[in-house]
């Protein structure tokens, strides 16, 4: 067998050929969800929450990284499962939308100060991947320009804040398109925070860039975010009523995250018949 033992990447995994455990219902169960505009799925490490998050990406995205996402589906399970109540297929989503991805799972600084321009960099690479916007005939002129400040690295806290709605409004008036936001390992900057003294700064910051890319963000289709553990008590979700929580508790999306016994004994079998 070759195993994927490591990699979080949804394409070099179906390039490579990797034998794994082919999770792309999720899509359809993510797609038939219509509960809640914000998804925040939380798992322990090592669960898979990166891996399907790159695939939810790879599913909606036209191109990833300047490279075609076609195909990389037609042999899974997500190609063969019908049409969702709407008749459509859920195949025939693949490809359609605007994507934003952005992981903190590297966001570990040891100050308030490595942190902003840590995250600082995120965004100015974040846009560097739409960069294609500034020909955009969709966008004014002032649009550009904000892309154009950002690009350059002139961010500062109000542009951290207003980064992704910004993105996603010019996104949406690009593509006509409505866009899907998926944020992974959202609480690694909160723990480092806490675990260096500058959570008070660092909470404000980032209540700012989630609250306002997923609350009454009229170029959002759908939102996914992901982490280790639930921020409840400082309620970092509180001003948002479109979001709902799946924690390792709950039996939506549990099959998608880990492994169920009945996949471990056909990785088993495969082993043995390796």
């Amino acid at each position: 067998m070759n195993l994927a033992i490591g990699y979080s990447d949804f394409k070099k995994i179906i390039d490579q050929k990797f034998d794994f455990v082919d999770k792309s219902l999720f899509i359809k169960e993510f797609i038939d969800d219509t509960s809640a505009e914000v998804s925040v799925i939380t798992r322990p490490r090592r669960f898979g929450k990166t891996l399907n998050l790159s695939m939810l990406r790879y599913f909606f995205a036209a191109e990833v990284g300047g490279e075609s996402t076609k195909g990389l589906f037609d042999k899974l399970k997500i190609a063969n499962c019908g049409n969702n109540i709407n008749g459509a297929s859920y195949i025939s989503h693949q490809g359609q939308y605007p994507v934003i991805y952005l992981t903190f799972k590297d966001v570990k600084e040891t100050s308030y100060a490595k942190f902003l321009n840590e995250l600082c960099k995120l965004i100015q690479d974040l846009f560097q991947e739409h960069r294609y916007l500034m020909k955009s005939d969709q966008l004014e002129i002032d649009e550009k320009n904000i892309i154009q400040k950002l690009l350059d690295g002139n961010i500062d806290e109000g542009d951290l804040k207003s980064s992704l709605k910004r993105l996603s409004k010019y996104l949406f008036k690009h593509h006509g398109q409505k866009v899907y936001i998926l944020l992974d390992e959202y609480d690694t900057p909160i723990q480092a925070g806490y675990m260096h003294g500058y959570y008070d700064d660092m909470k404000v910051l980032m209540q700012g860039l989630l609250g306002a890319a997923l609350k009454d963000n009229l170029s959002l289709n759908r939102a996914v975010v992901t982490g280790v553990i639930r921020i409840a008590k400082e309620s970092f979700f509180s001003e948002l009523n479109n979001v709902k929580i799946y924690s390792v508790m709950q039996s939506k999306y549990s099959q998608y995250f880990g492994f169920t016994e009945e996949e471990v004994a056909d990785l088993l079998q495969k082993i043995r018949n390796a």
